[in-house]
């Protein structure tokens, strides 16, 4: 799951020498990455902060980082304001492959979520989306109870569709912002499933992530991958050294299996992917 969150905001999710971002992943189990300071998503001020793991951790890394940006951080405030009272705004990023299950046949799933959490939210038209990326923006506006609501229902649909709706999963966005069709290199369809039977219907999904972070993904010999493929039963596929996603240093992973294999199969590649 990705956020959006200021510079100022970073730093206090990260806290003194990253106590604040240790102490969350300790408590949560899930691992929380956050882009360079003004590395920012393109087209707004905010750095993207990165949240992988099982859906359990990711669920519970949200809220806690929610917790801490929205409820705790009052530090030098002469008179602080109770959290609960003040209208906040919570920025995601979505797939651009599971907008269409967050809005619903017309309009029926953001609608409930809408009803349900008492939070106004907004998903940036398709027109409005960065070229050359496939996350659009969604925002949560309201409460802090209703934003956090909200944000939970949103995450519950992604995370149902599986983390492989993501196609890139760093942080780094500025590299890529002027590059088109990001997400269906060479025909691989970056999340678009192709059907080899009806009752077992094989997906191949891409993704993509910095060339120095591939060694932790490979382990020697291979035993990291082969470890994963074995696990998840989808097939696992890494572009050669030098063959990159045109104008970055972006190589290419290709997670081919049916649907609960490849999305099982991201969230491992995900997890193994260190902190930089």
């Amino acid at each position: 799951v990705q956020l959006l969150v200021s510079n100022k905001d970073a730093g206090t999710v990260i806290g003194k020498s990253g106590s604040t971002i240790q102490s969350v992943q300790s408590r949560t189990g899930c691992k929380i990455r956050i882009s360079n300071n003004n590395d920012f998503f393109p087209g707004t001020q905010d750095r993207v902060l990165l949240i992988t793991g099982t859906t359990e951790a990711v669920m519970m890394g949200a809220k806690a980082i929610i917790t801490e940006l929205l409820e705790n951080n009052h530090t030098g405030e002469e008179n602080p304001v109770d959290p609960a009272t003040k209208d906040v705004v919570i920025t995601m990023l979505v797939p651009e492959k599971t907008s269409g299950v967050i809005i619903g046949k017309g309009g029926e799933n953001i609608k409930h979520m809408i009803e349900e959490s008492g939070a106004k939210m907004k998903l940036n038209s398709k027109d409005t989306k960065i070229p050359g990326l496939d996350e659009r923006v969604l925002t949560c506006d309201g409460k802090l109870a209703n934003a956090k609501r909200a944000m939970e229902m949103v995450m519950e649909k992604v995370l149902e569709e599986g983390a492989a709706g993501y196609t890139n999963i760093s942080t780094q966005y500025s590299r890529v912002s002027g590059m088109g069709g990001m997400g269906g290199m060479g025909g691989m369809g970056g999340g678009i499933p192709r059907t080899s039977n009806i009752s077992n219907p094989t997906v191949t999904y891409t993704v993509h992530v910095p060339d120095e972070v591939v060694p932790a993904l490979l382990g020697k010999g291979g035993s990291v991958i082969r470890e994963m493929m074995e696990a998840s039963g989808a097939q696992i596929r890494v572009s050669q050294k030098g063959e990159f996603v045109p104008g970055t240093n972006h190589r290419i992973i290709t997670i081919t299996g049916n649907q609960h294999s490849a999305s099982y199969a991201h969230q491992l590649i995900s997890s193994k992917i260190p902190q930089y």
